[in-house]
């Protein structure tokens, strides 16, 4: 008679995932299994867009020298960079759809290294610019890279694993500030001249990013088929469906307002990123490594910043429901603007830098929240024995009969429920929408 060890032994894993294979536990410090060793493809990749993209800010005072730029040049610069990072995200979302997110995440990075490589060569303003806005374009992979967590954890901790995922990836604008001056150094040190050494120091993010990519095109594409072939019958079951969703989205002020908290958050922190190396390096008067060292301490916060702001705003809504989560997030912007002008007028090096340490921290709270909250629609099919309407509990769970074909949509993570018109606000619960029979009619009014 066989032992029953290896059913035994097979029990955890099974325990660890929900019915559609996602983990339902996160520990990042593990790499037992695929969805974490998924995770840590994910953030690295992504952190590899971000040194690259914040490669160039810490080696503006040279490169403003040798090609003789003037402040309108790098601020134009700066804003094609935070131009590209925006255009790219419109097309990564499609294209994770179609190809999946690892394969889509490798083709931006594979496609966007040469952009990095080639700011070695760069000889005027206008070349100068149309780089950076090449190389911004590689931050579209934050779209990819949520999406990916999305599709390997369950809805119990993938707000956790988006936000540790996203903090950790954005980090590699402080390793870009930090170490970028220090490669120039190094490269001083062997005898080349200064033109020499910043236009070599690219040669770093760019074949650490090419790198990556080529890591998740080999082991990290094994969700992307099930994921293609899911959005593929979904969009042939409900193609009809899409015009409802999206035009409910475009209406709800909410996400317009959330939208622009992201803008003024994760927007600000772009800029940030940009010119904070230059803004010590001429304001304070720092050499160039002290100066990058700075910056790099800005950028690190989000290593805890926005896994922390996570923490925050669900203490807060647990405390006081949705109501809590929206005045963590006003009061995190609040201070965070405050916090913009005293930077703006600080008058002494230690006022600048915990003015601006303080900022990145709180901005992160709010920058977090915004983005969970905005969360793109997603379809999936469910039972209709999942379904749940408040009628059915405002009766004390006399049971509602439900049509059945029913799908689970997440609209900002605000998770409310649609069935024949009615709405909860329930929290932490999923979305629905009846797809009621031809002779009903579909309402989604408030």
């Amino acid at each position: 008679m066989e032992e029953p060890t290896s059913t035994a032994s097979s029990l955890p894993a099974a325990a660890a995932t929900d019915k559609e294979g996602k983990s339902a536990e996160f520990h990042p410090f593990s790499t037992s299994t695929p969805q974490i060793r998924a995770f840590h493809l994910a953030w690295l990749s992504l952190f590899s867009n971000f040194v690259s993209t914040f490669s160039i800010p810490p080696l503006i005072p040279l490169i403003r020298s040798d090609l003789a730029l003037t402040p309108s040049d790098v601020s134009a610069a700066a804003t094609a960079s935070f131009a590209g990072s925006i255009l790219s995200r419109f097309a990564m979302g499609p294209l994770s759809h179609l190809l999946g997110p690892a394969t889509a995440s490798a083709s931006l990075s594979f496609l966007t290294a040469p952009a990095i490589l080639s700011a070695a060569f760069v000889s005027s303003p206008a070349s100068f610019l149309v780089v950076r806005l090449l190389v911004g374009l590689s931050l579209g992979n934050f779209v990819a890279n949520q999406y990916w967590m999305t599709s390997i954890f369950s809805p119990s901790v993938v707000g956790l694993a988006n936000g540790v995922s996203a903090g950790w990836a954005n980090t590699g604008a402080a390793a870009a500030q930090f170490l970028m001056p220090q490669i120039h150094s190094l490269l001083l040190s062997l005898k080349l001249s200064s033109s020499s050494a910043w236009r070599l120091s690219f040669l770093i993010p760019g074949i650490f990013q090419l790198v990556m990519a080529a890591l998740v095109l080999v082991y990290g594409r094994g969700r992307d088929r099930a994921l293609t072939t899911e959005s593929a019958k979904l969009e042939t079951e409900t193609a009809s469906f899409w015009g409802v969703v999206v035009r409910y989205g475009l209406g709800d002020y909410r996400g317009w307002i959330l939208g622009l908290a992201y803008a003024c958050s994760f927007g600000s922190e772009l800029t940030t990123d940009n010119v904070v190396a230059g803004y010590f390096y001429d304001r304070f008067g720092l050499d160039l490594r002290a100066a990058g060292t700075i910056a790099a301490a800005f950028s690190l916060t989000n290593f805890f910043a926005r896994p922390m702001g996570g923490v925050a705003s669900d203490a807060m809504g647990k405390r006081f429901g949705e109501r809590g989560r929206v005045w963590a997030l006003w009061a995190a912007l609040t201070a965070a603007g405050g916090i913009c002008f005293a930077l703006g007028r600080a008058a002494t090096r230690a006022v600048g830098i915990g003015g601006g340490y303080v900022r990145v921290f709180r901005r992160g709270s709010g920058c977090l929240r915004a983005r969970v909250w905005r969360r793109a629609f997603r379809l999936q099919e469910v039972d209709g024995g999942d379904s749940r309407n408040d009628r059915q509990r405002r009766n004390h769970g006399r049971r509602v009969h439900s049509t059945p074909v029913v799908f689970r949509v997440q609209i900002h993570d605000t998770n409310q429920h649609f069935s024949h018109g009615d709405r909860d606000r329930r929290l932490f619960s999923p979305c629905h929408l009846h797809l009621l029979p031809s002779d009903q009619q579909v309402s989604l009014k408030s």
